[in-house]
């Protein structure tokens, strides 16, 4: 039974994977998330070691947050912080979730949740 449950996820993440560097990738991301994950909004970010991150796609609603996010406002991104430093030899992909209630930093809650209408968020750091 466990299995197939694997083989039934690695067959709804194949077209991500097949889909990456075309144009399909993104949409085909957040037909995924919203299916497995019921997410509403997806945002793709990119952080290089130059510390200067991108926003790869979005569907977000407020993307003023999304550009906010990008400009700076992830180094208040406390659960970004913690599991960034998850990663290590063993951990390749951290993933979490996190609800509004759970962040302490009021203005970075106000900003990018209750601004934006997001009860909660899945994190997925690789």
């Amino acid at each position: 039974m466990r299995l197939a449950g694997h083989t039934q996820m690695l067959e709804r993440v194949a077209p991500i994977v097949n889909a990456i560097g075309t144009d399909s990738f993104c949409s085909s991301l957040s037909e995924f998330c919203e299916e497995t994950a019921d997410a509403k909004e997806v945002a793709l970010f990119h952080f290089p070691s130059n510390d200067l991150p991108r926003c790869l796609f979005t569907d977000v609603i407020v993307h003023e947050a999304v550009d906010e996010y990008v400009e700076g406002g992830y180094r208040q991104d406390a659960n970004l912080e913690r599991l960034s430093s998850q990663l290590n030899g063993r951990n390749d992909v951290v993933i979490e979730a996190l609800h509004m209630k759970q962040i302490s930093h009021i203005g970075y809650s106000n900003q990018y949740y209750e601004r934006t209408g997001v009860g909660k968020k899945l994190s997925l750091v690789a």
